[in-house]
């Protein structure tokens, strides 16, 4: 038996409808990509309804006609915490509000706590005044505003992603900036089912997964992780009446509502409730 493959009509050997030699997409490529985008935004949309759920049976917690959130006086909120009592200061702290939340992070937490040998508990304080909180959309437009023209090759963690990403992806994003990568790719993780597809989904799956890479890093990077950016971030949005934001490090995977109280001391205090009571 002789098998021979001439190829389909209108295909031309050692051409790619999609790629570009360097890796880069070609028109037909950006075209397909766009196509696969919008079969993703569907998953958005149900992250952004699950959101709204969690929102809708939560006590204390509402959202404004301009997409902040307001939280009541008097609202419980928590964390999980491995010390054995945390003070309130003027540091920025993490916190969650919804039911949801909690479980996330108290999996999460005694998850990380096994490997570290510490015991994780709860924390929970109480609103002292209603509390405005800043929309994601406002978080991030302020950070790639004054960070957005970064490089993909000058992020810190750049050389861990080589052996992450195709090469020839890699080569083809490294010298976007981050304002770019997040205009083109979004902030969502694709679905992790889409790597087994066949080649040419594959390769639309790590576009995706890149973009939503370096963009977790940047916002890793570039957060509230220096004490340089948390003022600058938290100096903004004081400014503007705000006293907490929405920390869009968390809310594109881990949480729905992940909360950054800006000024704990004038904003909350210890309570005996129970979280949610």
């Amino acid at each position: 038996m002789e098998l021979r493959h001439y190829g389909i009509p209108g295909m031309k050997w050692y051409v790619r409808r999609y790629q570009n030699p360097d890796g880069t997409l070609t028109e037909a490529g950006r075209k397909r990509y766009n196509d696969q985008r919008q079969e993703h935004s569907v998953s958005r949309k149900l992250t952004e309804r699950q959101t709204d759920f969690e929102l809708s049976v939560t006590k204390g917690i509402s959202k404004t006609p301009s997409s902040d959130y307001q939280i009541k006086k008097g609202t419980t909120v928590g964390r999980m915490t491995s010390a054995e009592k945390e003070t309130i200061d003027d540091r920025p702290k993490y916190v969650y509000i919804t039911k949801e939340d909690r479980n996330r992070y108290s999996e999460y937490a005694n998850e990380g706590a096994l490997g570290r040998r510490e015991t994780m508990h709860e924390e929970v304080y109480e609103t002292k005044k209603d509390i405005k909180v800043a929309s994601i959309d406002k978080v991030e437009k302020v950070l790639f505003d004054k960070y957005g023209s970064i490089k993909v090759k000058d992020l810190k963690q750049f050389d861990y992603y080589k052996n992450r990403i195709p090469p020839q992806i890699l080569k083809s994003m490294m010298n976007m900036t981050l304002k770019q990568i997040r205009s083109e790719f979004g902030t969502v993780m694709p679905d992790p089912a889409r790597e087994k597809d066949n080649t040419e989904r594959k390769y639309f799956f790590y576009l995706q997964f890149a973009g939503h890479q370096f963009v977790n890093a940047f916002i890793n990077e570039k957060f509230f992780n220096t004490p340089a950016n948390q003022l600058t971030i938290k100096d903004h949005f004081v400014k503007r009446g705000y006293d907490a934001i929405v920390d869009i490090e968390d809310a594109s995977a881990a949480a729905s509502i992940p909360i950054v109280i800006l000024n704990p001391k004038e904003s909350i205090k210890f309570t005996t409730k129970e979280f949610g009571g």
